[in-house]
This record gives structure tokens, C-alpha cells and sequence, in this order.
């Protein structure tokens, strides 16, 4: 086992598994990091044991630190829902909480995939899965795994089966806080899906193995149908501006809380650009995707001039695009740069008055990720 923190490394035996902890949420604390290795280490061994996690989560609460104490509030929070019948408001209230939990923790874990479908219950009660990567490389996916997938959705959403579980199939995915690929595997599929990250290199490499793109699409949708007989029937993929894409489930509490959420909305989904404009009791949201307009959950209408205001900040755009309600002005632009998971984008935006209120259009051109 190796864990990493920006201090340096702790290495365990031989004997131990491929596993690495990256620890973001210690500070310098050499001591504190050695108690959360030697945790992990026993902890992996027998990740079934529950006990085991909640201790480890009054001991993340004693460190005193926010983000532990979010990791905390997940375990917690994830062991309550699990003792609730499913389907209740109560379970329905825990996960919900878990979630909210989930964003402030600053720990990631990459382990054999293996050890992942072997536990993935009790290993998503320690850590949300998008900040748990598998490792690919020495790994085979069962057939009838592989089946719940056709090779032409592998490539194009470059993600990987790795098992199916009553209702659930697990996935390893490059981008796993993709809410837009999550919604349209769901979708096309009967699964609740699950996405895990992976390296990509190693993904590609799995997806290669597993799905060879010589395979014909008639022979995908035998496969399919070769797995759910009865009344489900493989149906062609839908246009994809039918479905709505999630901006998040979490309730923004600021307007800086709501841009970071749009943010990693367009980055995940690979959107370049972003609509905004109001309508009645509302505002309609669109992102752009591969050349088509995907609709977004709308927004609450008392989002509508924060939203103008802070873009417009931003964009060092004047006021007068803000207020003016007088259609017949030429639309404002101004731009500005962020960083959004070590990437730097720049964000173009483009305000047009309208009777209704301030209608904006921002555009994400990618750059390189920043030195260092």
C-alpha cells in the first residue's frame, strides 16, 4: 500500500495490494497520515466490517479539519441509509445528506479493480465513487458483463463495465461526475448505474480488449437482447436534446456555489457553450454538446440578475447590459479565465438585453492545464 500526500510517501509491505491513498485534507501532519495508512490497511483487508469505518469516522471528526469532518458525515450518513428500508423518505433524506457531504471531501483511493466488485457496497460507504479509481491493467470482465453494454456506447461514452449487480451496473468511466452520460446510459439501459474513475490510457486499453470495434452493431444489440428477454427491448438511441442534463442535486446557497456547479456540469459533459435566458416563472438553461443542444434543469427565476451580475463582474461588462430592458441594444461581450479540475478555461460571455431580463450566452474555450 502507498499513501501520498503533498509531504511525501508511506509505503507498506510487498504482501499488500496495489493501493494508493491520496490524502488532501492532512495538512503536513506525518502522524496523521500514518494513522489513516494504518487504517486503510486493515480497513482493506476486511472491508465488510462496519464497526471499522465508524471508528475511522470518529477519528477523521477529532482531527478538527472541515473536510474531515465532511468525510465523516459521508460514512455516517451512508451506514444510516443502508439500515433504512429502501424506497423510504428517511433512507431517501440520509443519501441525500451523504451527497452533500460528499463534495467537501478531499481524499481519493485507486485500487484493483478486482477488490472493487468484490466490495463495492462497503467501499462506496467509505468514499463517493467518483473518488474511487480502479486499476484496469491486469483485469477481465466477465462476459455476461460485457453484454449489458454495446461495444458502439463503450467507445463513444469511454467508459467500461466492470459488473452487474441485481438493478445496479458498476462502471469504471474517465469522467465519473458526468451527471449528462450517467442520465443517458440510463436511458438506453434498465441499470442504475454507478460510475467509478479510471485512468484513461487504461480504459482505452480495457475497452480495446473487451470490445474490438470490428464488432457490428447488429451483433451489439444481439448481445443486448440476449441478456434482457421479456418486455425490455434494445431501442435506438433517442436524440440526445430529449433528455435533460442535471446541473446538480445539491441546492446552490450562493451565486459562487451555483457558477462552480455550472462549471463542472460543462467540463464533465464536454459542453462548450452555455444558454441562459428567462421565461415565465423561470430560467431555461442549454448546454452544447457535440454540435446539439442539451436542455438543463431550470433555474429558480431569483437566479436570473445575481447570475447577470456576477458574469457581467467577471466580464468586466457595464451595468447598462444588466438593466437595460430595451431589446434593440447590440449584445455586451467580455471574457475571463478559470481553473476547473487543473484545466484552465476561458469564458467568453455575451450579454443581450430583452424586455423579459438579460439573456447570456458564455462560451468555454479549453487551454492547456497550467504548469505546476
Amino acid at each position: 500500500m502507498t499513501v501520498r500526500s503533498g509531504r511525501g510517501t508511506l509505503k507498506g509491505t510487498r504482501s499488500d495490494p496495489t493501493i494508493e491513498l491520496v490524502l488532501m485534507s492532512f495538512g503536513s501532519h506525518g502522524e496523521t497520515h500514518q494513522q489513516a495508512c494504518a487504517f486503510l490497511r486493515k480497513y482493506l483487508a476486511q472491508p465488510t466490517n462496519a464497526a471499522a469505518r465508524l471508528v475511522f469516522a470518529d477519528w477523521l471528526e477529532e482531527t478538527g479539519q472541515p473536510q474531515n469532518i465532511a468525510w465523516a458525515a459521508y460514512i455516517r450518513r451512508r451506514h444510516e441509509a443502508d439500515q433504512l428500508p429502501a424506497g423510504s423518505a428517511a433512507r431517501a433524506d440520509a443519501d441525500q445528506q451523504a451527497a452533500q457531504a460528499a463534495d467537501a471531501i478531499r481524499a481519493r483511493l485507486t485500487i484493483p479493480a478486482q477488490l472493487f466488485v468484490s466490495y463495492p457496497k462497503s467501499l462506496l460507504q467509505l468514499l463517493p465513487p467518483a473518488q474511487i479509481t480502479v486499476q484496469l491493467a491486469d483485469f477481465t470482465v466477465a462476459d455476461h458483463v460485457c453484454a449489458c453494454l454495446t461495444g458502439h456506447q463503450t467507445h463513444h461514452y469511454q467508459i467500461m463495465p466492470l459488473d452487474r449487480q441485481e438493478t445496479t451496473l458498476l462502471i469504471a468511466a474517465a469522467r465519473p461526475r458526468c451527471e449528462w452520460t450517467r442520465q443517458q446510459l440510463e436511458h438506453r439501459t434498465p441499470w442504475n448505474i454507478v460510475m467509478v474513475a479510471a485512468d484513461a490510457e487504461e480504459l482505452r486499453d480495457a475497452i480495446a480488449r473487451h470490445y474490438p470495434r470490428h464488432d457490428a452493431a447488429a451483433e451489439d444489440e444481439a448481445n443486448v437482447a440476449a441478456v434482457f428477454p421479456g418486455p425490455w427491448e434494445y431501442q435506438e438511441p433517442a436524440p440526445a436534446v430529449e433528455h435533460e442534463l442535471s446541473i446538480s442535486r445539491v441546492v446552490p446557497r450562493s451565486i459562487g456555489e451555483l457558477l462552480q456547479q455550472l462549471w463542472h456540469t460543462a467540463i464533465d459533459a464536454n459542453a462548450d457553450r452555455i444558454l441562459f435566458f428567462p421565461d415565465t416563472h423561470r430560467v431555461i438553461v442549454r448546454f452544447r454538446i457535440d454540435d446539439q443542444w442539451i436542455p438543463a434543469e431550470p433555474l429558480e427565476p431569483r437566479w436570473l440578475m445575481p447570475l447577470a451580475r456576477e458574469l457581467a463582474r467577471r466580464a468586466r461588462i457595464p451595468a447598462v447590459a444588466i438593466r437595460s430592458r430595451t431589446l434593440t441594444l447590440e449584445p455586451f461581450t467580455g471574457q475571463f479565465s478559470i481553473v476547473i479540475d487543473g484545466a484552465r478555461v476561458r469564458v467568453r460571455v455575451t450579454i443581450q438585453p430583452s424586455p423579459d431580463g438579460p439573456t447570456m450566452q458564455v462560451d468555454l474555450i479549453r487551454g492547456r492545464t497550467p504548469a505546476g
